[in-house]
């Protein structure tokens, strides 16, 4: 899909244009699945560029599709739950994100797990807790939280060094934060420290 090519290039014109033109064609073939995949997308696009309300309309659209997959109307939600998270992050006022991150949680850890699915989720509900000031509910679901990759690593990393700094074990946090620091700086990614797990 260009556009979700041009999204990875942070080229966000064409990524825009291209995906509102996938999902133009997608509702007319009346496809739920390429439809579900260029709103998903979409949404993320506008979330990354600040536009949180466009982002939300796309979402609920995409709930309201109908056939939607579990695990699709699960990825909507946790999208549509991370925008109130953002809210809440800035101080301003938003939704509970955390109800929707269950629920996300429950479909990617169900039948048919997807496990990155909920690795990406539990890493959300954890901020969500630490935001709310939860800390005993984030310090259980970080203790279950199994990353599947090198980034999910480091973001159970900063949210430990989170955990601790609200704990008032702060030169644990900064020992953990200051390793975490420099394996971003190695992995390319330490602008990204800080931002949430939405999208991957």
């Amino acid at each position: 899909m260009r556009g979700l090519l041009a999204s990875r290039e942070l080229d966000w014109r064409t990524a825009i244009a291209s995906l509102t033109e996938y999902t133009r064609r997608a509702r007319a073939l009346g496809v739920t699945t390429w439809l579900a995949a260029g709103l998903l997308e979409l949404g993320a696009s506008f979330s990354l560029l600040g536009d949180s309300d466009r982002a939300k309309i796309l979402y609920r659209e995409m709930l309201a599709l109908p056939g939607l997959s579990p695990k699709n109307a699960a990825r909507a939600q946790q999208s549509a739950a991370w925008l109130d998270l953002e809210a809440r992050i800035r101080g301003e006022p938003g939704e509970d994100p955390a109800p929707a991150l269950r629920a996300a949680l429950q479909i990617f850890e169900g039948d048919a797990p997807s496990p990155t699915d909920a690795a990406e989720t539990r890493i959300n509900l954890v901020l969500a807790q630490l935001v709310a000031g939860d800390l005993v509910a984030a310090r259980v679901a970080l203790g279950a939280l199994e990353p599947k990759n090198a980034r999910q690593a480091r973001w159970r990393e900063l949210l430990l060094g989170r955990l601790e700094l609200a704990e008032g074990e702060h030169a644990a946090a900064l020992q953990r934060l200051e390793r975490l620091a420099a394996a971003a700086d190695d992995a390319g990614d330490r602008a990204r420290v800080g931002r949430g797990c939405d999208r991957g």
